[in-house]
């Protein structure tokens, strides 16, 4: 039933508004994972990220999930928003990840993509320790 609730509410989500991910967040309890917060894979304070891990049941693969800027033209948003998006890939058998990076206008288009490709190349190096394998990283 929340899986279907949280479906519902997609469309109030794409408004980017603050109180539309705190409810989805707050209907999305899927189930049982273990959440590593704060994992630096750059310099920057703002490379970090968030690993959910199911825990009761075989992990299928991981998925990175880049939440989208503003690019200036909106509130911007910070992985703890998307808390609803590493509970609904835990609760199929994922591992999740999601991560901050730096944005406009701090940085432009080359940078932001750096970082992107960073949490990559950290996820290839360390989801072994998380129960994840290489081959499965979406």
């Amino acid at each position: 039933m929340k899986k279907w609730l949280i479906i519902i509410f997609i469309p109030i989500i794409s408004a980017c508004s603050s109180s539309a991910l705190t409810l989805v967040n707050t209907l999305a309890s899927f189930g049982d994972y273990q959440l590593t917060k704060g994992q630096s894979y750059a310099k920057h304070p703002l490379n970090q990220l968030d690993i959910y891990q199911p825990t009761n049941q075989a992990i299928k693969g991981t998925v990175i999930f880049f939440y989208g800027g503003c690019w200036g033209a909106c509130t911007t948003y910070t992985r703890e928003y998307y808390r609803f998006v590493g509970e609904a890939l835990t609760s199929i058998g994922y591992i999740a990840v999601i991560p901050d990076y730096r944005r406009y206008p701090e940085v432009l288009f080359p940078q932001i993509m750096l970082d992107s490709s960073a949490v990559v190349a950290w996820v290839n190096d360390n989801i072994e320790q998380y129960g994840g394998e290489t081959e499965q990283i979406f």
